[in-house]
This record gives C-alpha cells, sequence and structure tokens, in this order.
C-alpha cells in the first residue's frame, strides 16, 4: 500500500540530488554511521507536517499538504580557523538552495519546495571547529487516495 503521504518519496528524491550535485561531500539520508566526513550533508527527519482536503471529488479525495524535511549541513575545521568552517557550510548551504532552485519538484514528487528557515551553531570539537547549518526544506504536494 501506498504511504498517505509524498515525504518519504520527497526525501529520497532529495538525498538523491544532493548526492549527484555534491561530489567529495558526504551526503547522508538518516544517520551518518561511524564514520563522519569533514563535510556532511544529512537528509533527516519530517517536521511540520500537515494536510488538509484539496478537494470534494467523488472518488478520488485529494489532498494538499505541506511539510519540512531538515537538512543538517555539518563542517568539521582540523586547525582551520571558525569563520572559514562557518563560511563553508552556508557554503554548502547555498549549492543545497541551487539544487531546489534548479528543480523545486524534486523530480515531480512534489508540487514546490524551496528553503525557508535556517539556523546555525558553531561549536569546538577534540580537532578544531565545527560548523553546523540546519535548514528546512518547505515541501508543497497533493496526494490522491489509491483507487481499489
Amino acid at each position: 500500500m501506498k504511504p498517505p503521504t509524498t515525504a518519504p518519496r520527497a526525501k529520497k528524491a532529495l538525498h538523491t540530488m544532493l548526492a549527484a550535485a555534491m561530489p567529495g561531500v558526504q551526503v547522508v539520508r538518516g544517520h551518518p554511521g561511524d564514520t563522519i566526513e569533514d563535510e556532511l550533508v544529512q537528509v533527516g527527519r519530517v517536521r511540520a507536517g500537515r494536510q488538509e482536503w484539496a478537494a470534494l471529488a467523488a472518488d478520488k479525495r485529494p489532498r494538499d499538504e505541506h511539510y519540512s524535511i531538515e537538512v543538517y549541513i555539518q563542517v568539521l575545521g582540523p586547525g582551520r580557523p571558525q569563520d572559514e568552517v562557518t563560511e563553508r557550510a552556508y557554503e554548502l548551504m547555498a549549492l543545497v538552495d541551487q539544487q531546489l532552485r534548479n528543480d523545486p519538484t524534486l523530480g515531480g514528487t512534489v508540487r514546490s519546495c524551496q528553503l525557508s528557515d535556517f539556523e546555525d551553531d558553531e561549536t569546538p570539537y577534540e580537532e578544531g571547529r565545527a560548523a553546523t547549518v540546519t535548514v528546512q526544506v518547505r515541501c508543497n504536494a497533493r496526494t490522491r487516495r489509491e483507487q481499489p
């Protein structure tokens, strides 16, 4: 049975798109595992998902849905200054944004998506400095009930 939301397919499409566009960057869906590279882009959880009826069609009952996919961008900078590490994290954010501008439907998975909210965090770690930028990819889609 097909899920009642486009969110899983959108996460898969976003991961595939970013992995292809960012050679040399560790792009993962979900937890990165035991090995974390100096540059990591993680397609994370779905937040603030909601649906409402789009129209009252007799047999399909389509719903409009809106949700955000969190994307975590982390840069570790052994021996590098904080401003350089943070700047690189924002450069990776710009690459995410450019990919979404190039294909705002994630290959037809959603009606539209774009970057919305974001925040950053700068922290020390054992070997130097780290920067994390968390961005929300806001998605709008329409679902349809499967036909019996």
